[in-house]
């Protein structure tokens, strides 16, 4: 899957914001939380769908639904920020994170994936998202558990 660049007018001015040093932390949420939702928006764009026979007040008619469930990994602080704009559109979502988990024996730690992706159910997920605007959190996130002393190779 090649990248895709948004080049929205709105998309673009909520950016300007969340860089501006001068904006005050209500509204660069609230221009972060925008700018989510824009971006999930264009990233699901071609998610598969189930069609689905539903029942309105006036009579039945099909409808679609999501083919799969989805699952949502925040990468640190700024993938926190992109999740809060993007639950709202797919409240039936598992969130799951990566953690770090220490070692008793030693003074290493090692990451651990989450429970839930491990179980049968969200393998069979629609997209797993990661969420994180830089590239390089998973690399950094695993460079913050500095270490005291050298571990041996596993």
């Amino acid at each position: 899957m090649q990248p895709v660049v948004v080049q929205h007018p709105l998309a673009q001015c909520h950016l300007a914001a969340i860089r501006a040093v001068a904006t005050p932390s209500h509204q660069f949420r609230r221009h972060l939380n925008l700018l989510a939702r824009m971006l999930f928006l264009e990233a699901t764009r071609e998610l598969p769908l189930q069609e689905i026979t539903l029942q309105t007040p006036l009579t039945q008619t099909t409808g679609s639904r999501l083919a799969r469930p989805m699952v949502f990994v925040p990468i640190l602080r700024a993938g926190l920020g992109l999740l809060d704009g993007i639950l709202p559109l797919v409240p039936d979502a598992s969130v799951a994170h990566v953690g770090i988990k220490r070692n008793e024996e030693t003074p290493c730690h090692s990451p651990t994936m989450p429970i839930c992706l491990r179980t049968s159910p969200v393998r069979t997920c629609s997209c797993l998202i990661p969420c994180s605007p830089p590239a390089a959190a998973p690399a950094r996130a695993c460079a913050s558990s500095r270490r005291r002393e050298p571990c041996a190779s596993r």
